[in-house]
């Protein structure tokens, strides 16, 4: 009977080298966490994109032109640049566009980035959009560092969905219809009386005045044409639109609190006879 031979065999070297290749990726993956995040977030925001085309051709198809950007523009104002007007993509929408889509989507870095809705400003029945994303990942692999918008899908009647001539800020704001609300006053300090009896002479005794702040007013909210905000527990600053919109059941969290500003920072009061 013969002896078995030492020696390695050709499939157990490449096992060998198949747990190391592997062993090696998985520390890449490890040492470069912020790649990974940034390919995850990208491919949300592809999802996303995804589902809004759909339900943008669902819409053409009923009433023969896209969203109108007083159905799905809320955030921060219209922008326009050339004849183009854009708006940012986020939170509920309204008329009815709110039958196919109630809640639209935010970019998963919102309010760092913004997904963004592109459409012809003179047509009052848009024939054609654009939808743009800015990838954290550019098209070569590389890390996106402007922040420019570099993905982007279309209606089917423009021959480009291409995004990347849009930078990330620069646009020129068209002046707003009715003027928003002045941020609130900072506190003043206001003299009070010291209470206590006659304090007894002694070595170094000298009465002071402490001041205490007053009460910040509560301004009015915007009036019903201004988008307001208010917090949910989906969307830490989630924006509302209209008073009625917001009072709506599931749009706010409750006690209902509305803000003037997309931050949440500005809280307002709903003034009698607002809506």
């Amino acid at each position: 009977m013969r002896a078995r031979q030492a020696g390695v065999s050709l499939i157990e070297i490449v096992v060998v080298l198949g747990i190391f290749s592997l062993l090696v990726m998985g520390i890449f993956a490890f040492l470069e966490p912020r790649k990974q995040i940034g390919r995850f977030l990208d491919a949300r925001r592809k999802r996303d994109f995804a589902v809004l085309e759909r339900v943008f051709e669902d819409y053409y198809n009923d009433y023969q032109q896209y969203p109108p950007p007083g159905e799905i523009c809320f955030s921060e104002g219209v922008y326009e640049e050339g004849g183009l007007c854009y708006c940012p993509v986020c939170g509920l929408s309204q008329g009815g566009f709110a039958s196919y889509l109630n809640k639209l989507f935010c970019d998963p870095a919102h309010p760092q980035k913004e997904y963004l809705y592109q459409y012809p400003c003179l047509e009052s029945n848009s024939q054609w959009y654009r939808l743009c994303a800015s990838l954290n990942q550019n098209s070569e692999g590389g890390e996106n560092l402007g922040g420019f918008y570099n993905y982007g899908v279309s209606s089917t009647n423009i021959l480009s969905d291409d995004c990347l001539d849009i930078p990330p800020l620069g646009f020129s704001e068209l002046p707003p219809s009715e003027p928003t609300a002045s941020p609130p006053p900072a506190f003043e300090p206001t003299p009070t009386q010291i209470f206590g009896a006659t304090p007894t002479p002694g070595p170094g005794f000298i009465p002071t005045v402490s001041p205490t702040p007053t009460a910040l007013p509560l301004l009015d909210c915007p009036p019903d044409s201004v988008p307001k905000y208010c917090l949910t527990g989906t969307v830490d600053c989630n924006i509302c639109g209209s008073f009625a919109n917001c009072i709506a059941s599931g749009s706010c969290d409750w006690p209902l609190q509305l803000y003037s500003d997309p931050a949440c920072r500005q809280p307002c009061r709903i003034a009698e006879g607002s809506f």
